[in-house]
Formats: C-alpha cells, structure tokens, sequence
C-alpha cells in the first residue's frame, strides 16, 4: 500500500517546479489589473461617492475574477461563475449583518456611515477572493509542465 502511494504522489507531483512560460505572463498582467481595482474618489467627495467607489473596486475585483475564470476554469467557467458571483453578493450580505445589525448600531440608530464601512467591509472581502484566485493560479502554472489554457481574455 504505501508502494502504491508512494508511486502516485511521485506521479501526480512530477511536474513540479515547472514553469510554464505561456500562463505566468498572462496571470502577471491580470494581477497588474486586479492592483488597479482601487477606491478612488475627491476630497469634496459625497457619502454616495464613497460609496460608488467601493462599488466600483469591487466590480473592477469581480472582472478580473471572471477573466481568470474564463480564460483557466473554461470547462467549467459558467458554473465558476455563478457560484462566485452568488458569494459576492452574499459577501453584501454578511458585511450589512455584520455591521449594521448589531445591537448597538440598532440601538443608536446609526445609518449611513455603518452602510458606507459595511459596503467598504465588502469590497475588501471581495478583493481578498479575487486576489486568492490569482495566487492560486499563479502558484499552478508555476507547478505546470503541460498546461495550456483554452482561451487568453
């Protein structure tokens, strides 16, 4: 038993330390993208524009996920991302609870700013995923000997 163990952890893992020239460049530049999502708004700017900021990083965060998913989960891209994106929208979610549902923000009534953390609380968990998409991928192709994506977005 541990022969055959053995012999397939040597199989599966034969690959390892490879460098795949065609992935790593491709990655490199969604990861240049991904540094991009920022939040970006004025000095004289508006509770709405805060907000619309964080929206927007968080959109820029999701495209990116959705080119990595197209471009390195092709067999199953669709399904990739609808169950990405069904996180997203329960990372909303958990961010409202979190901070506009306790019982302290309910007791005082506070509105607006705990909307506006729980929205920024969201973009930075939404930008965490993305980023861990990346470092997964980044840290295949450098363990690929053979890997060829279907289509470069």
């Amino acid at each position: 038993m541990k022969k055959i163990l053995f012999l397939s952890v040597c199989f599966f893992c034969s690959g390892a330390g490879a460098l795949d020239h065609n992935c790593i460049p491709h990655i490199e530049q969604l990861e240049r993208d991904f540094q991009n999502c920022t939040v970006a708004y004025g000095d004289d700017a508006t509770t709405a524009d805060m907000n619309n900021a964080s929206y927007n990083a968080a959109d820029c965060a999701v495209e990116i996920a959705h080119k990595l998913m197209d471009t390195y989960y092709a067999s199953t891209a669709e399904t990739t991302k609808k169950e990405f994106d069904a996180l997203v929208r329960q990372i909303y979610s958990y961010s409202h609870n979190l901070i506009q549902e306790s019982d302290y923000a309910r007791e005082h009534h506070i509105g607006s700013i705990h909307n506006s953390m729980a929205i920024n609380k969201a973009e930075e968990l939404i930008k965490a995923l993305t980023k861990s998409y990346i470092d997964e991928l980044k840290e295949e192709c450098q363990n690929a000997t053979d890997y060829k994506p279907e289509n470069k977005n």
